[in-house]
């Protein structure tokens, strides 16, 4: 299952919508409910928090490109407000949100919002480690694997090697 959330590279988005599908997305897979948000403008409006709130199940995954303000990310995060909007959200339906992750930070992070864990994970085009709300040196390419039959959240390492020209 493939679920592409438009970042804030994807302009204009109707390029993201021609090759990915809608800006937001709804899948499930057997108990779970993956649900994808569009904050590519740095935004999480109150149109995306409607969508949001009427789409969550009982077993609710949130991918979004844009992670929210917390500890360490307000370098490279949603606006204040929208942040503040997202995390309502959250504490609203804490027992319905299993787990929250991100892509906009160039590097595997963990944070934690009343118990639910919010992960950033880089991405293939570079990565590096986060510390001290800045980037920190080059760090390693992780994927997340989300086991839908168990909840379980697994981590996938592969070191970066340079290219020689």
């Amino acid at each position: 299952m493939l679920a592409a959330v438009p970042g804030d590279h994807d302009r204009p988005l109707r390029n993201f919508e021609r090759y990915f599908g809608s800006r937001r997305k709804i899948l499930d897979a057997g108990p779970w409910r993956f649900i994808g948000i569009n904050t590519a403008q740095r935004r999480f409006t109150t149109r995306e928090a409607a969508f949001l709130s009427s789409s969550l199940g009982e077993k609710t995954v949130i991918l979004s490109h844009m992670p929210p303000e917390a500890d360490g990310w307000s370098f490279h995060s949603l606006w204040p407000r929208s942040s503040r909007r997202f995390l309502d959200i959250l504490s609203s339906n804490i027992c319905r949100i299993h787990a929250c992750f991100f892509g906009h930070i160039h590097g595997f992070s963990v944070r934690s919002f009343m118990g639910v864990p919010m992960v950033a994970a880089g991405g293939v085009a570079e990565s590096f480690v986060v510390c001290g709300n800045r980037y920190n040196g080059e760090g390693l390419y992780g994927m997340i694997i989300f086991d839908a039959s168990s909840g379980t959240v697994s981590l996938c390492w592969m070191e970066q090697h340079k290219a020689t020209r």
